[in-house]
């Protein structure tokens, strides 16, 4: 599901089968996967790389993008991830390389 109204392609659920694009990263992809078949992991939202290359250059769009986070149903402590679309590739992954804490 999308959730936005005016910027396309600007958050997406991760368990709505549309993080399964070649464009993704294969630990999306997996987390995409994995909650479509019922997998019990952590809810997920996935903010593609083509949305960062224009953030900076426009204004409306971060401050509709702090709107959306503002807007998704959280209720508990959220983590951050980050992703570069060389670091989980089908020759080298670091999946699993990193903690995630809680404070």
């Amino acid at each position: 599901m999308l959730l936005n109204n005016d910027h396309s392609k600007s958050i997406i659920e991760v368990g709505s089968g549309l993080a399964q694009s070649t464009k993704y990263s294969f630990k999306a992809k997996g987390l995409d996967l994995a909650l479509k078949n019922k997998i019990l992991v952590p809810k997920a939202y996935l903010i593609p790389q083509e949305f960062w290359e224009n953030l900076e250059k426009k204004i409306e769009i971060k401050n509709d993008l702090v709107r959306q986070i503002k807007n998704l149903p959280l209720n508990n402590d959220i983590s951050v991830r980050s992703s570069f679309s060389i670091e989980d590739q089908t020759e080298k992954s670091f999946a699993g390389m990193f903690d995630t804490v809680l404070s």
